[in-house]
Formats: structure tokens, sequence, C-alpha cells
């Protein structure tokens, strides 16, 4: 399965025009302010980035709003002091956020890749998603 589990370090090279424009550099070493933008692999890996989750924290007025067949955009979003991967509905509201595959996901979104979720089930408070590139 291409992009599994390991934990290997990602590298990035800067999408400024500064002085490190061009260079490379190991995601550790990374300054929070840079914007990143994954090597030619990575923007490969992202392009490919889809798969079936959960919705976690599922905000129950706004999934009673939900059908299935609906979208959700994927984006990063601050709580408090905390960073999240928000699933968020058509009038942005937060209907949940999602866990799994995250070491993947958030290098693309911090990239500028946008994701939707696909809503394919809805049992009660449980909603399942399939995430792909938009």
């Amino acid at each position: 399965m291409a992009g599994g589990g390991g934990s290997s370090s990602r590298r990035y090279r800067y999408a400024d025009t500064d002085s490190n424009a061009g260079s490379s550099i190991d995601s550790a070493e990374a300054p929070e302010s840079a914007k990143a933008e994954p090597l030619p692999e990575a923007q490969e890996s992202c392009a490919r980035l889809g798969f079936m989750t959960m919705l976690s924290s599922p905000e129950p007025s706004v999934v009673a709003k939900l059908a299935v067949g609906d979208y959700l955009r994927i984006a990063l979003r601050l709580e408090g002091d905390l960073e999240i991967v928000a699933a968020l509905s058509a009038q942005e509201e937060l209907a949940g956020t999602l866990t799994t595959r995250l070491a993947e996901l958030i290098p693309c979104l911090q990239a500028g890749w946008q994701y939707v979720a696909t809503v394919m089930s809805i049992d009660g408070g449980a909603v399942r998603l399939e995430i792909h590139p938009a």
C-alpha cells in the first residue's frame, strides 16, 4: 500500500522566494512560519491520497442536517491553541474532526491541497466518510 504507516521524516521545499527558495529541509527542522511545499514524490502522494474513515467527535446539531452524498470540506482549523483537521459543512459549521491518517493528510493540507469528505453512511451519530482530493 502506497504511503503506508511508518515514521519516516518527510522532506519539504520552501515555497517562498527568500534565500531558502528551492532548498530542502526535514520537517523537524522547518520553522512553523514557513509555508512548505512537498517534494515531487509527496505531491504525487497528495494527489492519490484517499481513504474511508469515521467522523470523530461528531457535532449532533450539524450531523442531523447531513445526508448520504453530502460533501464536507476538510480543513486545518485552530480550536483554542490546538490545530485540528476539521470536517466543515457547506455552511462552514464544524461537523466533526478527522483522526486517521493525519501524518499523510496534514502536510498535504499545509501545502495547499484541498480535500473533501463524501458522506457514505449515517447511523445515528456514526458518520462514515470517504476522503479524497477536491
